[in-house]
């Protein structure tokens, strides 16, 4: 699911985990409210994996631009059992979104590039696409 062009794709909103945009695939419990005060899990796979390894995670408010959330990471990690190169690397973690709403998030790696756009709501699963 997704685009490999520089576009935001809207974040999944039945089971599905994963989704490409740009050089980035993302994953996490889409389907999902936020949870302990406001967070979302996501993860991040750049695709141009370079050294050092770092990613930054800007996310912005669609209605409320002034609502900005950065995060920056240096501590990629491989999927247990995973030989530890660069083609198994991601970044696991996840973003605290300060209020609900629609969230523009950008992630960029050295030359990977990737953007969602992620609805942060509080309540009910949306399991099944509801």
């Amino acid at each position: 699911m997704g685009t490999s062009r520089r576009q935001c794709v809207a974040a999944p909103t039945r089971e599905e985990i994963l989704v490409r945009s740009g050089e980035m695939l993302m994953g996490g419990h889409f389907s999902y409210p936020l949870f302990n005060g406001g967070a979302k899990k996501i993860w991040w796979h750049p695709f141009a994996a370079e050294t050092p390894l770092d990613i930054r995670v800007v996310a912005q408010r669609r209605d409320e631009p002034s609502q900005i959330v950065e995060s920056v990471s240096t501590q990629p990690t491989v999927a247990s059992g995973m030989p530890r190169t660069p083609e198994n690397l991601y970044f696991p973690g996840g973003l605290l979104f300060p209020s609900v709403g629609e969230w523009v998030v950008i992630a960029t790696s050295g030359a990977s590039w990737g953007c969602l756009i992620v609805d942060a709501w509080e309540g009910e699963p949306r399991v099944g696409g509801n």
